[in-house]
């Protein structure tokens, strides 16, 4: 006892709970449901295999790629034809001099390569995107399809001879590529792959 003072109780070597029994931590026991059973686990759900694309998409992708190849060739084709565009000028408006005639073909050729390029690299993302099975991707495809029979169809009036040939398989190649797109297990694989993506 300290001199001068009251007697103080002893400092309990340890920590007691309410019941002057040792206190558990968190984690001194396994964790419990609402009757004092062990919780159970719960397994995530499957993940769903990841749905294969059908032959018709993939025959469709092809062609799709074959168009690339052929709006590479038209290009080519209207680059390699500059001097039958023209004499085609001339013969059209003889009062052009030669220096108007040659940015008028100047201009053609150019407006003719930048379509061209952007042909190519819509061929080639149509390819990727519908390969993945993105849906709107089909609906764009339809969509460019509309717009290629318009342009195909102005494009007839300033072409002749390979340059026709090129603009009527393009449209026939289209056509060929959204029969493709919208059968039936084409759909059901774009249906397969919305679901899996969340919508």
């Amino acid at each position: 006892m300290p001199a001068g003072g009251a007697a103080r109780p002893d400092r309990p070597s340890a920590a007691t709970g309410d019941l002057g029994e040792p206190a558990t931590g968190d984690l001194g026991e396994p964790a419990t449901g609402d009757l004092g059973e062990p919780a159970e686990l719960v397994a995530p759900p499957p993940v769903p295999p990841v749905p294969v694309p059908p032959s018709s998409l993939l025959a469709a992708v092809k062609l799709m790629y074959v168009g690339a190849g052929l709006s590479l060739l038209g290009m080519l084709f209207s680059v390699a034809t500059r001097a039958q565009l023209r004499d085609q000028m001339e013969q059209e408006d003889q009062n052009l001099t030669p220096e108007e005639l040659d940015r008028a073909v100047d201009m053609a050729t150019g407006v003719t390569v930048v379509i061209g390029v952007i042909a190519i690299a819509f061929w080639l993302w149509m390819a990727q995107a519908n390969r993945r099975g993105e849906a709107w991707a089909r609906i764009v495809a339809s969509v460019l399809f509309g717009l290629d029979v318009l342009l195909t169809g102005y494009n007839l009036a300033q072409t002749t001879g390979f340059g026709v040939i090129v603009n009527i398989a393009s449209i026939a190649l289209a056509g060929a590529i959204l029969w493709l797109l919208y059968r039936k297990d084409s759909s059901a694989y774009y249906a397969a792959m919305s679901a899996r993506q969340g919508g």
